[in-house]
């Protein structure tokens, strides 16, 4: 044979090893896509089951954290009223609306009001009180705080004489508003502090 006969049976044999690492390739290639099939059909596997774990791993979490959140928001709470139930000074917040949201026991003392006054009109409460009356409607129409003026209330024949601050709890913007502001409408404070 020639060099020129073995081009032919050279190039025959490089065509045949073509086709058989093609062939390879196909059938692989084949049973993969099978082997793809059968797991879709199957239900996913174990790739269902671990999204579905991390899904409900991410839920506890959430769950965990907002319990965490709201136990805070109580206790803050729960010290909110510690601390003004325990100021010495009278303390008095009233809404928008001149309705009394909070009176410390201090307050209740001072005004002799017996039970919480919650959502009680303040100009009702006060009636016994009327120079105290005065200054929290005097702050209420014209918005401007009223620092330390001296009071005096006859109360069954006694004079008491009180410092009053009504202080409007004002914002720059309403991103800025408080949470006893948005929570409550709460717009004012009123401190008395007795002489």
């Amino acid at each position: 044979m020639t060099q020129y006969g073995f081009a032919p049976v050279g190039m025959a044999a490089f065509v045949a090893m073509l086709a058989a690492i093609l062939t390879f390739a196909v059938l692989r290639f084949a049973t993969g896509l099978r082997q793809a099939r059968r797991h879709l059909t199957d239900g996913g596997g174990a790739d269902t089951g671990f999204l579905s774990a991390a899904l409900q791993d991410a839920l506890t979490r959430l769950q965990a954290q907002e319990r965490a959140t709201s136990a805070r928001a109580d206790a803050s709470e729960q010290l909110r009223g510690h601390i003004v139930d325990g100021l010495s000074a009278g303390l008095m917040v009233v809404d928008a609306n001149g309705l009394v949201q909070i009176l410390n026991p201090a307050g209740r003392r001072m005004l002799g009001v017996g039970m919480d006054p919650h959502n009680a009109n303040y100009s009702e409460l006060l009636t016994s009180a009327p120079p105290l009356k005065d200054v929290v409607a005097e702050c209420l129409s014209t918005g401007a705080p009223i620092v330390r003026r001296s009071v005096t209330v006859v109360q069954d024949g006694r004079s008491s004489h009180f410092g009053v601050t009504v202080s409007p709890l004002e914002t720059r913007s309403e991103e800025h508003t408080s949470e006893l502001q948005s929570r409550f409408g709460i717009s004012y404070a009123v401190f008395c502090l007795k002489k």
